[in-house]
Formats: structure tokens, C-alpha cells, sequence
């Protein structure tokens, strides 16, 4: 099983797809990501990939499934935290993730 994700990044849009623990976005650029959309590939039936970001000034938007568009794009909103989580997960399976925070790091 992949887990392909995409993110679109403030002044330089939708970035290609990377996969399996390869960054998405920038790393040292102070570039925000704004949306991000996640998918699965390869997957048990029934798994599918669930997911939500909070947003500057909104707060937490509602949560998307495989592939769909999580925060916005064109309106300046940085994402200040994701939530991920596996639908209809099974025993040793699940999602892993870190974040890289400006300032602060990983």
C-alpha cells in the first residue's frame, strides 16, 4: 500500500505528487502550505484515507476522504494542523506522519 499526497504551497501553487514519507511542500523557504489532498493506492478493500486541516482564521475544516481538497487555495490561509486517520483500518495498519514547523523544526 502507497499513500500518495500533494500540496499547495502559498505563491507557488499545487506541487507534484510525492509518496511514502517524502516531503511535501518546502523545508527553510517560509512558505506556508495552504490545502492538501491525500490518497491511497494499492489499498485492502474498504481502507480508505480520512483527513482534515485547521486553518488560519477558520479553524478546523471538515474532514475529506481519499484524494479530496483539505484547506483552501488563493486566500492567503495557512494550514496550522492536519489530522489523518485510516477508515475501516485493520490490526498493523495505520498512518505515521510528522510536520515540519518554521522556527521550530521537525
Amino acid at each position: 500500500m502507497d499513500i500518495l499526497y500533494s500540496a499547495h504551497v502559498e505563491s507557488d501553487g499545487w506541487q507534484l505528487q510525492v509518496k511514502n514519507g517524502a516531503v511535501a511542500g518546502t523545508v527553510g523557504e517560509s512558505k506556508a502550505i495552504e490545502a492538501i489532498n491525500i490518497s491511497l493506492e494499492d489499498t485492502p478493500s474498504g481502507v480508505a484515507v480520512e483527513y482534515r486541516v485547521y486553518m488560519k482564521d477558520i479553524g478546523w475544516g471538515d474532514w475529506v476522504v481519499d484524494g479530496a481538497i483539505a484547506g483552501t487555495t488563493g486566500q492567503n490561509r495557512r494550514v496550522e494542523a492536519i489530522q489523518i486517520k485510516l477508515l475501516e483500518a485493520t490490526p498493523n495498519l495505520g498512518v505515521v506522519y510528522e510536520v515540519q514547523v518554521e522556527s521550530i523544526g521537525w
